[in-house]
C-alpha cells in the first residue's frame, strides 16, 4: 500500500510562488485527480512530489522524505510522465507503459 503526504508544500520561482502551503494525506491505491486552471501549479505540484521540482515543506512517500529515496526507488513507486519532452521518440502507447517497468527489471 502507497501512502503519500504533503505538509505546507510550496514551489517558487523567484518571488512568485506556484505552489504554495499544500497539505495532502492519501493512503491506499486508487485514482486521484488534481484540478486547476491553466497555470495554477499542477504540474510543478506533480514535479515537486517526484523530486523533480525544489520545495519547501515536506512530502513524504511511504513515511519517507523524497530526498531519501534513490532513483531505483522512486522509479519503482512514482511514475510521471511530462507533458513537454524534448525528445523526439516514435513509441506507441504500450512501449510507453511498458518503460514504467524498467525500475522493477535494473
Amino acid at each position: 500500500m502507497t501512502e503519500l503526504q504533503l505538509e505546507n508544500l510550496s514551489c517558487q520561482y523567484q518571488n512568485f510562488y506556484a505552489v504554495k502551503g499544500v497539505n495532502l494525506h492519501i493512503k491506499g491505491s486508487g485514482v486521484y485527480g488534481i484540478l486547476g486552471a491553466n497555470g495554477c501549479g499542477k504540474s510543478t505540484l506533480l514535479r515537486a512530489i517526484c523530486g523533480l521540482q525544489p520545495f519547501t515543506g515536506t512530502c513524504l512517500v511511504n513515511g519517507k522524505s523524497i530526498s531519501q529515496l534513490s532513483s531505483k526507488k522512486k522509479g519503482q513507486t512514482i511514475a510521471y510522465l511530462g507533458q513537454n519532452t524534448t525528445a523526439n521518440l516514435h513509441l506507441h502507447s504500450i512501449e510507453v507503459v511498458a518503460m514504467g517497468f524498467y525500475p522493477f527489471l535494473a
